[in-house]
């Protein structure tokens, strides 16, 4: 008991002991551990300025406003538009026999045709009739409406208002010689037909392989294309088989 009353006595006399100034100076113990003081510390962010308004900057900005962005300064390239050209007059081709130079028409001679073994086909009602075919293959086309004569030996004619058929007889069969057409109702393959002028005959068929005032024939193999021409006419042609 006299241990502790000494150790107050003690304590009491360092407390009251006076400073450099001579006042005495009260003596504060530190706070207990368990009692803490709060020191709150308020955090300045730095501030930026965006369209002139000043914001935090750990303020995002929120999904429905639109996020600043710089104006474009390149403006899209111009492309230039294409002028159109002036559409030139333009002028009929110039027709077989003829050649343009510039806008000067001059006329030429015509062009040259040819001729060949399909030149040799007889057409009738849409039909072929070939030289050497049998004569009942022919007249079954042509119809009945014919005179007949006889040219001797097993050879006859057979005659239509437009055309007409000349026969041989081969191993007791009767081929068609010869088909000649006698008006303009019909024309060749080519077009060539009674009436034209024979000197076009040449830009249809080239050059006769032999030609005399009143006959241009042209020959392939054993058959021949003969036109009767008088005063520069045809007045008939005939497709003839040779023997």
């Amino acid at each position: 008991m006299k241990k502790i009353l000494l150790a107050a006595v003690l304590l009491t006399a360092i407390s009251m002991t006076s400073c450099s100034n001579g006042e005495a100076q009260p003596v504060t113990t530190a706070p207990a551990s368990s009692e803490t003081t709060e020191q709150t510390t308020e955090l300045t962010l730095p501030k930026i300025k965006i369209n002139d308004e000043t914001v935090n900057k750990s303020d995002k900005p929120s999904a429905t406003e639109p996020k600043a962005t710089e104006q474009e300064t390149t403006s899209k390239p111009k492309t230039k538009k294409k002028k159109k050209k002036k559409q030139q007059p333009t002028t009929a081709a110039p027709t077989q026999g003829q050649t343009r130079a510039g806008t000067h028409i001059e006329v030429t001679e015509a062009p040259v045709g040819s001729f060949s073994e399909e030149d040799l086909e007889f057409i009738l009602d849409g039909a072929f009739i070939y030289l050497d075919d049998e004569i009942e293959d022919v007249l079954a086309l042509a119809g009945d409406d014919n005179s007949v004569s006889e040219l001797g030996d097993d050879a006859y004619l057979y005659e239509y208002d437009d055309y007409s058929f000349t026969t041989y007889t081969k191993k007791e069969k009767e081929k068609v010689d010869s088909i000649t057409v006698l008006t303009d109702a019909i024309e060749t393959q080519k077009g060539a037909k009674v009436g034209m002028y024979a000197t076009k005959l040449k830009s249809v068929y080239g050059d006769a392989t032999k030609k005399s005032d009143t006959l241009y024939t042209y020959v392939s193999g054993k058959k021949s294309l003969e036109f009767n021409v008088e005063d520069n006419i045809v007045t008939s042609y005939t497709y003839r088989l040779k023997h």
